[in-house]
């Protein structure tokens, strides 16, 4: 399995990558929705959550824009002519080039939004489908690392079923791809991000992981005793 959080990161540079030169920072800053400086900072995704609200605000945002402009369209078109909300915007999307761009900004704010919905509810059916529709982006947008890896994870996952591991395809609709740590609905999380929370930050410590990375043997004890130091971090915690 590839991170999702790692995935979800990748994705977020994806659309910042789509929206260079867009006008994107210079609305979201108008909009006060955040500062000029810190926008250039979500539209390359280098904070995660953040940058994930500042796409569901411009996502809900370009929405409800699109909603605008077909509630003046039914005002000024007879009944007879009437097309529904879809039509209109695939029309509009063939013969307007600033509509159509933005419409696929929409979609492709949405694309992360469904990705974490599909990790949170445990939903292993949607985290497919939303795998299928991200690894195009990734080709487009010259992220060709995760689009050479995701194609390969993507086509592991669709054929799970015709292997001889039928097992594994069984526990990961009934969710047990991701990690509930809870009993509480839409808390599940990716294994990469339950592992980047509590435990590496602990073993990490104040210096970070650069130096162990860089000594091959310390690397190796970190990655064996790491789990197991954090472990005893926490108990030790818990008892004080």
């Amino acid at each position: 399995m590839m991170g999702g959080l790692h995935v979800e990161m990748a994705l977020l540079k994806v659309i910042g990558d789509f929206l260079a030169g867009s006008g994107w920072t210079s609305v979201m800053t108008s909009a006060g929705v955040t500062t000029e400086g810190r926008a250039e900072s979500l539209q390359k995704g280098s904070q995660t959550s953040k940058s994930q609200w500042a796409h569901q605000v411009n996502a809900v945002a370009l929405y409800i824009s699109q909603r605008k402009a077909y509630d003046d369209y039914r005002r000024t078109c007879g009944t007879e002519n009437l097309q529904s909300f879809d039509l209109w915007s695939q029309k509009m999307v063939s013969e307007c080039p600033q509509f159509c761009y933005w419409n696929k900004v929409l979609q492709l704010e949405c694309l992360p939004l469904a990705f974490i919905r599909s990790q949170q509810e445990a939903n292993y059916t949607l985290y497919v489908q939303t795998l299928t529709a991200i690894i195009p982006w990734m080709l487009a947008m010259d992220h060709y690392h995760y689009a050479r890896w995701l194609t390969v994870h993507e086509t592991d996952l669709q054929e799970l079923p015709n292997d001889s591991v039928v097992d594994v395809h069984r526990a990961f609709v009934k969710g047990n791809f991701v990690t509930q740590k809870s009993s509480h609905k839409f808390s599940a999380l990716a294994h990469d991000q339950i592992h980047e929370q509590p435990q590496n930050v602990i073993v990490k410590g104040d210096g970070g992981v650069i130096g162990i990375t860089e000594n091959e043997a310390a690397h190796r004890r970190w990655m064996v005793a790491g789990s197991e130091i954090a472990r005893i971090v926490n108990e030790f915690e818990d008892q004080f």
